[in-house]
């Protein structure tokens, strides 16, 4: 039930919603100029205007992947470095797909080959344990501002079906911004 007003012809309902005016009859919110941003595509003349979109993740990540078990060695991850030409593993979980973890040529220069570790060390011994992730259509900007915010260099990105389909490597980032090849600067 609504109560009416002092002019009797609008009220509130139980929810505070305005009642008695039909949705379009109310005004825009704000009545100045609008920007560029703010007008939807429109074609004037030969022209098309919108707004500029944004960068998102699969714009920027590495998506030279490969992925290896958790209870492979850190001899195969190497062997498996070096003939994918890349420097970094997706740790999965063997017929499930499930990111759990990274690996890098890194890690394995500076835990086990500095460390004396055998070459049969299990890569669940040694991997980085992924706590956070990201999608390929996430905005890079706010995933760049999370990397910052959280100290992380690399971020394993996931498609729709939540399986790894990329990295986002900070280092990569830079070298890409420095070149010219992107605006990932925030």
């Amino acid at each position: 039930m609504s109560q009416r007003d002092d002019d009797g012809k609008h009220g509130r309902n139980a929810l505070g919603k305005v009642s008695g005016v039909a949705p379009n009859a109310l005004p825009p919110p704000h009545a100045g100029p609008l920007d560029d941003a703010a007008i939807p595509p429109t074609i004037a003349g030969d022209t098309m205007r919108m707004a500029p979109s944004k960068m998102l993740v699969k714009d920027a990540m590495n998506t030279r992947i490969a992925t290896i078990s958790p209870a492979d060695t850190a001899q195969s991850a190497a062997r498996l470095m070096a003939e994918n030409k890349t420097a970094e593993l997706i740790v999965q979980v063997p017929g499930v797909g499930t990111a759990i973890g990274l690996i890098s040529d890194r890690d394995i220069l500076t835990i086990v080959v500095a460390a004396g570790l055998d070459s049969a060390t299990p890569v669940a011994e040694f991997m980085c344990i992924c706590s956070d992730f990201c999608g390929e259509t996430d905005e890079l900007d706010a995933t760049i501002e999370k990397m910052k915010r959280e100290g992380l260099n690399r971020l394993v990105v996931l498609d729709d079906d939540h399986l790894p389909c990329g990295v986002l490597n900070a280092a990569q980032l830079v070298s890409q911004q420095e070149e010219g090849r992107g605006n990932f600067q925030r």
